[in-house]
């Protein structure tokens, strides 16, 4: 944790910025991500619906592709010291979203039902809230 603080302290010294806004600053980084993979568009009766959805229309690549944004998002945290159950639970969330989204022609649907990424930023948010 205290690398964590060193690295979030050394991010706002290079900015100029207090080290509380530079966790609120990570904490919009992280939502605006976490929205755009997971409901950045809003369509009628679907829903709302992000880059995930539209990854998992290609077969296998799109799913890895997904994941791969998804397990970012999640490194991006690890910076600021998570405790392992907070890690744990962001990283279920992605499996949960990978397995869904391997099953042929359901797997786009259930990315618009799962938001993984907007569930792991929400999660990132309150740790970071809490901390403050």
């Amino acid at each position: 944790a205290a690398q964590a603080l060193t690295r979030l302290a050394k991010f706002a010294q290079s900015r100029g910025i207090a080290i509380d806004d530079a966790n609120q600053l990570f904490g919009v980084h992280i939502d605006r991500l976490g929205k755009m993979m997971d409901s950045a568009i809003k369509l009628p009766i679907v829903g709302r619906i992000g880059l995930d959805a539209v990854l998992d229309l290609i077969p296998v690549f799109g799913n890895f592709a997904g994941a791969a944004v998804s397990l970012t998002l999640i490194a991006r945290t690890l910076q600021f010291g998570p405790p392992p159950s907070l890690v744990s639970r962001m990283l279920s969330n992605v499996l949960v979203d990978v397995i869904l989204g391997g099953i042929p022609l359901i797997g786009p649907l259930a990315d618009i039902w799962w938001k993984a990424n907007d569930k792991n930023a929400a999660l990132m948010k309150e740790f970071l809230d809490s901390r403050a």
